[in-house]
């Protein structure tokens, strides 16, 4: 079993934080949550990962486009120049660069469809990236 000695712990978003915790973990889960030993804590914050309430799992960002901050209309049409790539490899590397980004949690808005295998083989392919990321995804799309 892994310990954590937190100098802050924030668990919900209505609940206060608390100062002193130690999170003792059993594999890949959290079993117990208590106050910390006096002086045992190290300079460390644990709090739930972040949403990512907007995503499309691209490969490359629209921002590499020099669309950040722009009207869509000026850059979308760019994304039709990005090649299609692996469906599960579109997916992972987005859903990696989301998790190393502090994302859990991302809602996958699929609107472009890659196009190498119909789209049910796809969408697995998608499911199985997701299932081998430290982000969970949602999904929404065609």
């Amino acid at each position: 079993m892994r310990e954590l000695h937190c100098a802050h712990v924030l668990t919900a978003a209505e609940t206060p934080p608390s100062s002193a915790q130690t999170i003792l973990i059993d594999g890949e889960r959290i079993a117990v949550v208590k106050a910390a030993q006096p002086g045992s804590t190290e300079p460390l914050l644990a709090m739930p990962p972040l949403a990512n309430a907007h995503d499309h799992a691209r490969t490359v960002r629209s921002s590499s486009l020099g669309a950040s901050g722009k009207p869509l209309e000026t850059w979308l049409h760019y994304m039709a120049l990005i090649p299609s790539v692996d469906p599960y490899v579109a997916a992972a590397v987005s859903l990696a660069r989301s998790a190393l980004g502090g994302a859990g949690v991302v809602m996958v808005h699929y609107t472009r469809v890659q196009g190498f295998t119909d789209l049910p083989t796809e969408a697995r392919e998608v499911a199985r990236a997701d299932d081998e990321s430290a982000a969970r995804i949602g999904s929404e799309g065609p």
